[in-house]
């Protein structure tokens, strides 16, 4: 496995914007995009920066980890094999993205939310602005795992069967609050250590780079079988809950679209 570590150091300017400074370890020329107010430097200016932001990314294969995001990834970004999982930094969920799914929904892609147990806020669980309507988390037990969508003023939820599926949801779960306890006490606000300094003290850090792993093989089987899980079927179920109503001609004007916009503007493998 190895492992890549990127620092962007922010300093203010005078008259508004700022300046920003980056550092990886290994070395790459990637360029960064600029806007008005930020602009890239290679020397990195004098003073104290105003903030600064680090990600630490394992890759292994076609795997790809942001630690500090708990976003890992399957596959080349857009293409056939493509699958995402992003965990909830402050409750025990899961986002999934399985891309594409041929021939499925209004976008030939699979959505998900799994959600672990009652400690969940679902105050912007409606179209990430509103409390859900039908959520009602006294009737939720602290192991309990369900799923949840919303669209265009309809939402829907369904519970997971206790099964090894289930077990295995609950043992990500925890993986990914053990993997963003170590990062966040170790590794996140370390900014006096360099980026070669600290990607070797990663790489060193059997604890972590353990738990990754774990993680890894837990979603790698979902990431290739999707189609064939309970978590597809209940998600699938969702959507057909909460998608509109629409003509055979509708449907396949909206799949025809997505399809025109993925040919105008195709997803590349990034460069991590």
């Amino acid at each position: 496995m190895r492992i890549k570590v990127v620092r962007h150091s922010f300093f203010d300017v005078e008259g508004g914007g700022n300046l920003r400074f980056t550092e990886r370890s290994p070395a790459e020329d990637i360029h960064m995009g600029e806007c008005n107010c930020t602009k890239n430097v290679h020397v990195r200016p004098s003073g104290t920066p105003a903030s600064v932001q680090q990600e630490f990314i394992t890759v292994d294969g076609d795997m790809s980890f942001r630690l500090s995001r708990l976003w890992m990834t399957f596959g080349e970004f857009g293409g056939d094999n493509h699958a995402y999982f992003h965990f909830h930094k402050d409750e025990p969920s899961v986002e999934i993205e399985a891309v594409p799914v041929p021939g499925y929904g209004l976008t030939e892609c699979f959505f998900g939310h799994v959600y672990l147990g009652n400690q969940i806020d679902i105050s912007k669980l409606m179209n990430g602005g509103w409390p859900s309507r039908i959520v009602d988390l006294s009737k939720i037990g602290p192991l309990d795992l369900w799923l949840h969508d919303c669209s265009m003023g309809r939402e829907a939820m369904r519970f997971m069967s206790e099964s090894d599926e289930a077990c295995m949801w609950r043992e990500a779960l925890g993986l990914a609050a053990e993997i963003k306890s170590f990062a966040d006490n170790k590794y996140i606000g370390d900014h006096d250590s360099s980026v070669e300094a600290l990607r070797a003290t990663i790489e060193a850090d059997c604890a972590l780079i353990g738990r990754v792993t774990a993680l890894q093989r837990l979603l790698a089987p979902i990431a290739k079988d999707l189609k064939n899980t309970e978590t597809f079927s209940i998600g699938d179920a969702i959507r057909a809950a909460i998608e509109p109503e629409m003509s055979d001609e509708e449907r396949a004007w909206h799949r025809a679209d997505h399809a025109r916009i993925r040919a105008k503007f195709p997803r590349k493998a990034v460069k991590e």
